[in-house]
């Protein structure tokens, strides 16, 4: 009986082998290719970066970021002197921070909290 058994284990075996042997193979090829379209999609992110934008254009926008921020500054020391004080505490980039959501439509009561709220962290 166990001789019949492993004859049968033996065959079963032998008969399954390339079928798994298909089935690995497979499953590698598509590992190495979902490898391969996440490289290239880390390439094409690396080349975005690298040409980046136009530095004519790129100096323009900054030259019109900096008038703006000048101008929201002015304001905010006009009208909210108290809030300005904190806010000329702050780092560099938290000031930006700041900027940026007020340029992003964020009413001025919502910055002066964030101002005070960076400021005491």
């Amino acid at each position: 009986m166990e001789k019949v058994l492993r004859v049968v284990r033996r065959s079963f075996i032998g008969a399954i082998a390339p079928y798994v042997a298909v089935l690995l193979s497979i499953s590698a090829y598509s590992a190495f290719a979902a490898d391969d379209d996440y490289l290239q999609s880390l390439e094409a992110e690396v080349d975005k970066v690298e040409h980046g934008v136009d530095p004519a254009v790129s100096q323009k926008s900054r030259s019109e970021m900096e008038a703006q921020r000048a101008a929201f500054e002015e304001l905010m020391e006009d009208q909210y002197r108290g809030t300005y004080v904190f806010y000329k505490r702050l780092s560099e980039r938290s000031k930006q921070e700041v900027f940026l959501r007020y340029a992003g439509g964020a009413s001025f009561k919502d910055v002066r909290e964030m101002i005070v709220d960076r400021s005491m962290n």
